[in-house]
């Protein structure tokens, strides 16, 4: 949806002579509302202490939904000793959540570069731009509806597929040739293929990161993965530039650097079905369990019987 609107509002910004910085501007004045319709999360208030305020949070969900409220003097969570504050240099300060936030933002960098790289490679593929990158953003739309049924089977198996088939029908690009096929077809159905992949990706690695960041740290997590998803977005444009040296180049580097991303997330641990992390000693053991559990895997259970006798030792 973002990305048909965007386009729409450029088109009429070219026709009514309104400068596109004060069309895109004036829409974010929308996000101030959110100060006053969206309360804060209970369970951040909870990991950094501020237990009244998350009752009142909660209190008024329950009115909302109709919900019978606790009884006064009810057992609640126990009430911080000290607030757990904790920022951006926690989520490298112990070696796994270290691991897991580095493959994290490479991902999320990679993941900004190919979306918007591609977006802007096929807008060269028609003679109306306006309405080639308008529907680069419809194709989208049936990937953004796709990833709400793959991530039902893994987050993590759903950003490898999307971002293998995405690398391979840019690579396929680069060999397909241009001018055999009426209308250039295969390029055209090659290229919505792999951006139909990306709009798969970005819900899917948001899903496994909001997952692998623990609570006191997730809004700085989400926000630093953002910013290097901005800082590949920045780096779009000059691998569209590519194409002054050769056509295929483009593609070449779009495909190369999807199947770097799929190898990102291949150290990361799958999140679907486990518990949220809390702490930063929560998020340090983010599957770990699961390693133990197949390294004990390979081990014989002993039989229950009476101690060795001292000389037996």
């Amino acid at each position: 949806m973002h990305g048909t609107s965007v386009e729409q509002l450029a088109f009429l910004c070219y026709w009514w002579w309104v400068p596109s910085r004060h069309g895109t501007s004036v829409e974010q004045l929308v996000f101030l509302c959110y100060w006053w319709l969206l309360p804060e999360s209970p369970r951040w208030l909870l990991a950094v202490g501020r237990t009244r305020e998350a009752a009142r949070v909660l209190e008024a969900a329950a009115r909302r939904n109709r919900l019978p409220l606790p009884a006064p003097g009810a057992d609640g969570p126990p009430p911080s000793s000290r607030p757990n504050q904790a920022g951006f240099r926690n989520l490298v300060s112990t070696p796994n959540l270290r691991r897991n936030s580095i493959c994290l933002f490479c991902c999320w960098f990679l993941a900004g570069l190919n979306f918007f790289g591609l977006s802007q490679v096929m807008g060269r593929l028609g003679d109306d731009i306006f309405v080639t990158v308008t529907l680069s953003g419809v194709i989208g739309l049936p990937g953004i509806l796709l990833s709400l049924y793959f991530v039902r089977f893994g987050r993590r198996r759903a950003i490898i597929i999307s971002q293998l088939t995405a690398g391979i029908a840019c690579l396929l690009v680069t060999i397909v040739p241009k001018g055999e096929f009426r209308g250039d077809w295969p390029l055209v159905a090659l290229s919505a293929l792999a951006l139909t992949s990306m709009s798969v990706l970005f819900p899917a690695v948001y899903l496994l990161s909001g997952e692998l960041f623990p609570t006191v740290v997730r809004n700085a997590g989400m926000g630093a993965a953002s910013m290097f998803s901005r800082l590949g977005s920045v780096l779009a444009p000059f691998v569209k530039s590519l194409g002054a040296h050769g056509d295929y180049l483009p593609m070449l580097v779009l495909g190369v650097s999807m199947l770097a991303g799929a190898a990102t997330v291949l150290p990361l641990p799958e999140t679907q079905g486990c518990q949220l992390p809390d702490s930063i000693q929560d998020g340090e053991k983010v599957g770990k369990r699961n390693e133990d559990d197949e390294r004990n895997a390979n081990y014989l259970p002993l039989a229950a019987g009476p101690p060795p006798a001292a000389g037996d030792c």
